[in-house]
């Protein structure tokens, strides 16, 4: 779903397409129902556009600008700015340090008209890609020398009317030739990512790899992806993965409230206003296990009453694997489903006024009985990572617990106190101190 607030920009488009000026004149209600008109896909190559990702310029020229004139059709570069994404270190298992960035720019389709068994969506991608587009066809590739073994480097995305997934599904397994190729991985939706995923080698040496990806559109039809590498090019796997992690379809309506841009009226005039109102989520990119894996990080936190001494607003974000319950000056961040036979995963992030980190630091020493450990660590802060760190293992089986407590002043006269809690388990299968210190990099003080 597209939400208005700081991920895109909109631009006051004076020419666009019919259906969009029927949504204006209704008075920006029409649904997608109001609307059905069949277009015939053109599967035309000579009129595709073609852009490079090596660092593409600016386009706000215009910016100052109240309106922008174009004899084009409304485009997803029209509607959604790049994105920045946060992308922590690979040995973050070993060290804390601060993160780079990455820039994904969108592409994807809005139709000029709508149509049945067809959705308008939008895709990122990193730079460092060309993209190649035409009507329902979207083609990604790497930019240089991509075809190890002469097998061409691509991402195509498709959709197909009038099917569902599991009929899309039965087709590809049915008209697949076993003779040729060999199956290597089928696997069905998951929240997280929500394709079947069918893979296939074409039994050679250095062959080919190539997987279809099926995702319902929600609007009687399909998306089918196809991607191609070599078998000595697997990287741009887990770069194709990334770009259809941030995959959205786009509803008709959200598209007439992009048009209408009608913010005379505050949402927020009752007083009420949260965290999730202030911050939009955004895109981090961790390496589990050695891959690059991009995941969507929602917001959290607390936004304190003036005056209240000692404690102080902030933000953090965490991902949707795992939830957050506040409870009065305590978050606690647990995940969604655990084994029955994990003990406790979990952070609790909570304010102490009235005491500096030093003060903090010395109250933990003296209460904590260091011998009763296996192994423990005492770390300082550095300028990557401002916290103090305390890390305690109870033992060396799979199911010994690993507790960490950092401790990091809030500027206001007292200290954030966070505990983080997992298994040997825990920490080897899911990563859970890596993603943990990953959530603990976007902590952020808020001046409110």
């Amino acid at each position: 779903m597209i939400n208005r607030k700081g991920a895109f920009k909109v631009k006051k488009i004076i020419l666009i397409p019919a259906a969009i000026i029927i949504i204006i004149i209704t008075g920006c209600s029409v649904t997608p129902d109001d609307v059905i008109v069949p277009t015939e896909t053109n599967n035309d190559y000579n009129n595709m556009t073609d852009y490079r990702l090596d660092g593409l310029p600016s386009s706000d020229e215009n910016e100052n600008d109240d309106t922008s004139y174009s004899n084009a059709p409304l485009t997803i570069q029209d509607l959604f700015n790049p994105i920045e994404v946060t992308v922590f270190s690979q040995n973050m298992s070993f060290r804390e340090a601060m993160p780079e960035y990455k820039i994904f720019y969108p592409f994807g389709e809005i139709m000029d008209y709508i149509v049945e068994g067809k959705a308008n969506y939008v895709i990122f991608v990193e730079e460092g890609h060309q993209i190649e587009q035409q009507s329902n066809m979207l083609r990604i590739s790497p930019i240089g020398d991509t075809q190890p073994d002469e097998i061409p480097v691509f991402m195509e995305i498709t959709q197909v009317p009038e099917i569902t997934v599991p009929e899309m599904e039965n087709l590809i397994m049915t008209t697949l030739n076993l003779n040729q190729y060999t199956v290597i991985l089928h696997l069905q939706p998951t929240e997280s990512f929500p394709f079947v995923i069918i893979r296939f080698h074409d039994n050679q040496d250095l062959g080919a790899v190539t997987s279809k990806y099926i995702r319902d559109n929600a609007h009687g039809g399909v998306f089918v992806i196809k991607t191609q590498y070599s078998t000595t090019a697997g990287s741009h796997r887990h770069q194709f993965l990334n770009a259809l992690r941030t995959m959205e379809i786009i509803p008709v309506s959200s598209l007439s409230f992009l048009i209408c841009d009608d913010i005379s009226e505050n949402p927020y005039s009752d007083g009420s206003i949260s965290i999730q109102n202030l911050f939009e989520p955004k895109w981090v990119m961790i390496f589990v296990e050695g891959t690059p894996e991009l995941i969507r990080y929602y917001p959290f936190g607390e936004i304190m009453e003036s005056g209240t001494s000692g404690i102080v607003s902030y933000v953090i974000f965490i991902e949707n694997f795992y939830q957050a319950e506040q409870h009065g000056n305590r978050l606690l961040v647990t995940p969604n489903n655990t084994q029955a036979d994990w003990s406790d995963i979990f952070m609790e992030i909570r304010q102490v006024p009235n005491i500096s980190v030093e003060e903090s630091e010395r109250e933990i020493i003296n209460a904590i009985d260091f011998n009763r450990y296996y192994d423990t660590s005492h770390m300082y802060p550095t300028e990557e990572f401002s916290f103090v760190r305390f890390i305690f293992y109870e033992g060396t089986e799979w199911n010994s617990i690993i507790t960490n407590i950092y401790i990091r002043d809030n500027t206001q006269g007292g200290v954030f106190v966070i505990t983080t809690q997992y298994t040997i388990e825990a920490k080897a299968i899911g990563n859970t101190g890596v993603r943990f210190r990953s959530f603990l990099s976007t902590l952020e003080v808020l001046d409110i």
